[in-house]
């Protein structure tokens, strides 16, 4: 066999090789369990691949399992307050308020600094009629990240509800400003402006929800009557 065959086979063999192993990987990563399984398989104490692949299996149902995979999470790295915002979604996603408040707060107190906990922390303060210290969370977290839409957005809804409708207004203008394609958000400030008499305003806000995909703006806009909570 001359240099130039030898050089050639080597060359398939390797080829052959990588191939074989890309098919491998491809296999274990073709669905995200499969990905984070091999993570977790390869860094048993890695809490951010446990938090993972517990998303994973919660959403396609496996409630048990993600119950558990969040728990290992926080227990194999306890300061993380990653772990237990992860697993306070999971919690809320539950109906499981308590615990997910519970999760939450531990969160807060490991990283005073971390928006995303005070954010959803309001969210399950709302959900339980605490509209005070959801506003507290809400207003910490606009303070700590402004470019949160969605937390602008939710204390835009306190204000309405609260009977503030210019401070509402306001906030719903600045959730806007960052997320002009939001359409709930477009439709939530039509309302505001519908009860404050500013008919105009309103449809022109439900219009553009409309446009954006909002489907109860656009069966508002096909009746007589403007929005109203």
């Amino acid at each position: 066999m001359t240099t130039s065959s030898v050089r050639a086979c080597s060359v398939f063999a390797l080829l052959l090789v990588l191939w074989c192993a890309a098919f491998a990987r491809n296999r274990v990563w073709q669905n995200e369990i499969g990905l984070w399984e091999d993570t977790v398989k390869k860094s048993p104490s890695n809490s951010r691949a446990l938090g993972s692949l517990g998303r994973a299996c919660a959403s396609e149902g496996l409630v048990d399992r993600a119950r558990s995979l969040f728990d290992r999470a926080v227990e194999v790295d306890a300061g993380n307050p990653l772990a237990y915002n992860n697993r306070g979604n999971f919690l809320y996603g539950l109906g499981e308020l308590e615990p997910a408040l519970n999760d939450y707060a531990r969160a807060i107190a490991l990283d005073p600094f971390y928006a995303t906990a005070y954010y959803n922390r309001g969210i399950v303060h709302a959900a339980l009629k605490r509209y005070s210290r959801a506003y507290e969370d809400y207003t910490t977290a606009v303070l700590l990240d402004p470019l949160n839409s969605r937390a602008y957005m939710n204390l835009a809804n306190l204000l309405d509800e609260a009977g503030q409708p210019d401070r509402a207004l306001e906030n719903y203008g600045r959730a806007i400003a960052l997320d002009p394609a939001a359409a709930d958000i477009y439709y939530n400030r039509s309302v505001t402006y519908a009860k404050t008499g500013r008919s105009e305003q309103a449809r022109s806000d439900l219009r553009k929800a409309c446009e954006l995909g909002n489907m109860n703006a656009c069966r508002s806009l096909k009746g007589s009557a403007l929005p109203h909570n």
